[in-house]
């Protein structure tokens, strides 16, 4: 599913990129297995858990970050009669095959454009992440697939879109060897995932959203193991969760995923129906990715620099 270009009036970037020397098919073989989630992901400490299995256990940031996404603010969301009058949702029944639901998504949703504030993010699609940043057990005898999501969010290595020289220096000084880089194309701490299927298993979406949203988790663990190195007074820590959307023809789920007692935990924040008598649904969807873009256009973006800043000091 190779989709690419920018988006008028934004200065968020798309790069679509497939590695040759990988085996586009294995992976998603692979992932496709009813028993991966057992044999692959839960012995490389990614686990899929029940929100009242680890509510108590959230840290406090976790829980305020999560009562901000689902709030509903004010955006150019489509309205019920827009979605009923199109019959946007429809086509998604009519048209199921993966390509198809990816241009819906991608007219409707992910737009990347956002309100207010200048757009520092860069969206990837169909680019591997960096193996090394894989979760890995070195007691299992399996690996996890190697994320190459539909799209990922994070942030540009240019210069000043959205770090500074000194900042990309730090990044390069504490993350030494590559690993400040997410890609090839060196996307920059990535937080949102998004899992694209047709009328396939949703099962397998949601286990790509696990492996890639678990990476994006310990790409940015690494810096904050760095701040955490920081005087008290200096180290402020960067929250480390990240979002993923598992998509369909039929519905679509945002999951959370964050690290803790050295295990990647990913529960479900919402499913969200994609019928076209539940129009409501898909504008709920819609605020919620946007509210999670605009937390890592905003207040994450500035949690990294304080971070960088103060390992520079």
């Amino acid at each position: 599913m190779a989709r690419g270009g920018k988006n008028p009036g934004s200065r968020s970037a798309v790069e679509s990129n497939v590695t040759p020397t990988e085996d586009a098919g294995g992976p998603r073989r692979k992932i496709c297995r009813p028993e991966y989630r057992e044999e692959h992901l839960e012995p490389n400490t990614i686990f899929l858990v029940q929100q009242d299995e680890v509510e108590a256990s959230y840290p406090t940031s976790l829980s305020k970050l999560l009562k901000d996404i689902m709030t509903r603010r004010v955006s150019k969301a489509p309205s019920i009669q827009e979605v009923r009058t199109r019959k946007s949702l429809q086509e998604l029944s009519d048209y199921p095959a993966e390509s198809q639901v990816a241009s819906f998504f991608e007219r409707m949703v992910f737009t990347d454009k956002r309100e207010g504030a200048a757009n520092f993010l860069l969206r990837h699609e169909r680019v591997w992440m960096k193996k090394i940043h894989v979760p890995k057990n070195p007691e299992s005898d399996t690996e996890v697939s190697t994320p190459v999501p539909d799209m990922l969010y994070g942030y540009s290595h240019r210069h000043s879109t959205p770090f500074s020289k000194e900042e990309l220096r730090t990044q390069t000084r504490v993350l030494p060897g590559g690993l400040a880089a997410a890609n090839s194309s060196r996307l920059r701490f990535p937080f949102l995932v998004i899992e694209i299927k047709g009328d396939e298993p949703f099962r397998q979406a949601v286990n790509q959203c696990l492996g890639g949203a678990s990476t994006c988790v310990r790409i940015t663990n690494r810096l904050n193991e760095k701040i955490q190195l920081l005087p008290a007074a200096q180290a402020t820590p960067v929250e480390t969760a990240a979002f993923s959307v598992a998509i369909n023809n039929l519905i679509a789920g945002v999951y959370v995923t964050w690290f803790h007692n050295n295990k990647y935990l990913t529960r479900e924040v919402e499913q969200f129906s994609l019928n076209s008598r539940k129009p409501d649904d898909f504008i709920r969807l819609y605020h919620v990715i946007q509210n999670i873009l605009h937390w890592g256009q905003g207040k994450r973006l500035n949690e990294i620099k304080a971070g960088l800043a103060a390992l520079t000091e």
